[in-house]
């Protein structure tokens, strides 16, 4: 992994640019043996190798006007995963590999994001702070199950603080956060000791959540804080693990937008 970023400060306006590179690559190997009761001996193994990257830069600019200090920026990223697995089941002599689409993939991600954001300080005791930021992707998976799909959120927060003195603090935090994929989903992977192949989905989608959160503090002096805060969040597009004909996990795609049914792979 390799980083920096530099600040400075041109006509009044801080700007900072912050660069980041990483890579990895994993080689795996999980087998198990199954001596059951009256039931053949018999093993399982999964062999998989990876290359994963990601590149990031952002750049941001500030500058406080009065009450208000304003912010702007924008953030270009691009990730990739290149994998190979291979499932299979034998006698732990002979093994035959078990059939998959997704056992040879290139997943690749482009995202952009820009946002805007103002903090102001109405008066002494209340502050409001509001952000808008808007997230472009692409994502192009290769192999058997290739796609390409192309997404855009856009992701609004708010949030306000009022001290109405030092030993009361309300706050009101309302925002949607968007979620980023793990690569390591679109392609398969093996739960050897269950028995179990778990099959990648290419119609993942980033989860979006819709939080809201009304907060109060209390203090005294400097001996004791007390917190206390109520969330409320909606999740579209859940990612988990789910069954199928006992013998196989799918990727869930996502809760189906209409009467909360499950599409299924």
């Amino acid at each position: 992994m390799i980083g920096g970023d530099v600040e400075r400060v041109i006509y009044g306006w801080t700007g900072k640019l912050a660069v980041l590179a990483k890579g990895k690559i994993d080689e795996a190997l999980d087998q198990a043996g199954f001596n059951l009761i009256g039931v053949p001996l018999s093993f399982g193994r999964f062999r998989s190798q990876s290359e994963s990257g990601e590149r990031v830069g952002r750049v941001t600019i500030k500058r406080k006007m009065g009450k208000h200090q304003f912010e702007t920026g924008g953030e270009i990223a691009f990730n990739s995963l290149d994998f190979d697995g291979q499932f299979s089941q034998g006698d732990g002599q002979i093994f035959k590999v078990q059939p998959s689409d997704i056992s040879k993939t290139q997943v690749a991600e482009n995202r952009t994001e820009t946002f805007i954001s103002d903090s102001w300080t109405l008066t002494d005791a209340l502050t409001l702070e509001s952000t808008l930021t808007g997230e472009w992707s692409s994502i192009k998976q290769t192999g058997e199950a290739g796609k390409t799909r192309s997404f855009f959120y856009p992701k609004p927060r708010m949030k306000a603080a009022w001290k109405p003195d030092p030993n009361w603090t309300y706050r009101i935090d309302i925002e949607r956060a968007v979620g980023q994929l793990d690569f390591g989903a679109f392609a398969d992977s093996a739960s050897v000791g269950d028995g179990n192949q778990n099959s990648g989905n290419p119609e993942l989608r980033p989860e979006q959540t819709w939080s809201v959160l009304l907060g109060v503090e209390r203090r005294w002096d400097k001996r004791g804080v007390l917190n206390a805060s109520w969330v409320q969040e909606e999740i579209e597009d859940q990612l988990s693990l789910v069954p199928h004909h006992r013998e196989v996990l799918l990727w869930e795609i996502s809760r189906a937008r209409a009467a909360g049914d499950i599409i299924f792979p």
